[in-house]
């Protein structure tokens, strides 16, 4: 059975969001403001600001794009964060798609301070409708009617995001396969990402989650240390923080959890290879790096420094 797969665009992709987005406009025009002629006369810099200005998402099934959604502050009402252009293709769905989008979008804002999420959606579609209030949306009791679409009356329902946290827990190394991948190897679907060692008993792989998404992952295997071979080391593998939440503290509070388990363990150290752009972010969270230690990794050949943290 095919696996959707919900996570951020990047600005390159910015045709793939055209794609779905004008697929939406035309399949649906009276579930959304913009219209498809408006839609088709943006140029690429204006996708492309588009994709950077939000928190924009899509859902792939082997490579296809089949749904999309994003969230960002509402540009007349500053500091509240709305869902828009939510859109499934029709055979996808009731398949659960829509809602893992919505799920990925409430993450990204909660993630940037919101705790509630609002949508605008025309009262003219009970589908919709059900749709929003199954995921936890309710009526405000806000009306808004677009000055030029008269016909078009909508709703404002919101969210609440007040019960969320972020957690960190210990997970099957396979529902990380896919954070992984996006992260450290390009989305590239051809490159492997499991390790020999993932099965291991006494490997351990942490998630840490934003409501039901998955945000970050870490890998722990315990290993000889190239540095000093004679100290109980566990080596960290796989450290990747989803590109729409990266540099807000999640990743930080994933290895301390980890490093906790471990110092119970009695483990004395542990040590990783960093990628060098990510150097700074270890060198915060008091890592040190081992000189003339620099390589290229052979899984994607960027460059690398063994690095180490004592326990």
């Amino acid at each position: 059975m095919s696996t959707v797969i919900v996570r951020p665009l990047t600005s390159d992709e910015w045709s793939r969001y055209r794609e779905i987005r004008l697929e939406s406009l035309a399949d649906e025009p009276s579930a959304y403001g913009l219209t498809l002629a408006e839609a088709e006369q943006w140029d690429e810099s204006k996708w492309r600001e588009r994709v950077s200005a939000r928190s924009l998402f899509v859902a792939e099934v082997d490579g296809r794009v089949v749904g999309t959604a994003n969230g960002a502050p509402h540009e007349s009402q500053p500091g509240e964060y709305f869902l828009f252009g939510m859109y499934v293709t029709p055979e996808w769905r009731g398949r659960g798609v829509a809602e893992q989008l919505i799920d990925a979008v409430s993450a990204s804002v909660w993630c940037r301070g919101a705790r509630q999420i609002d949508l605008f959606v025309n009262a003219g579609l009970p589908r919709a409708l059900g749709l929003y209030t199954k995921a936890g949306f309710e009526r405000t009791g806000d009306v808004h009617e677009l000055p030029d679409r008269p016909e078009m009356r909508m709703w404002r329902l919101r969210r609440s995001l007040e019960d969320w946290t972020f957690e960190v827990r210990l997970v099957d190394p396979e529902e990380l396969y896919a954070l992984r991948r996006r992260v450290l190897r390009f989305n590239d679907p051809s490159k492997v990402v499991a390790d020999p060692r993932d099965g291991e008993s006494t490997s351990r792989h942490y998630g840490g989650f934003v409501g039901p998404r998955l945000v970050v992952s870490a890998s722990w295997y315990p290993s000889t240390s190239p540095i000093h071979p004679g100290v109980e080391t566990w080596q960290l593998r796989y450290m990747a923080t989803d590109a729409d939440v990266q540099g807000l503290g999640l990743g930080r509070t994933v290895i301390e959890v980890a490093l906790a388990d471990l110092r119970a363990l009695g483990v004395a150290q542990v040590w990783a290879n960093g990628r060098d752009t990510a150097l700074g972010f270890y060198d915060s969270t008091g890592w040190s790096r081992v000189p003339g230690s620099e390589h290229l990794s052979p899984e994607t050949q960027l460059p690398h420094t063994v690095i180490y943290r004592n326990l």
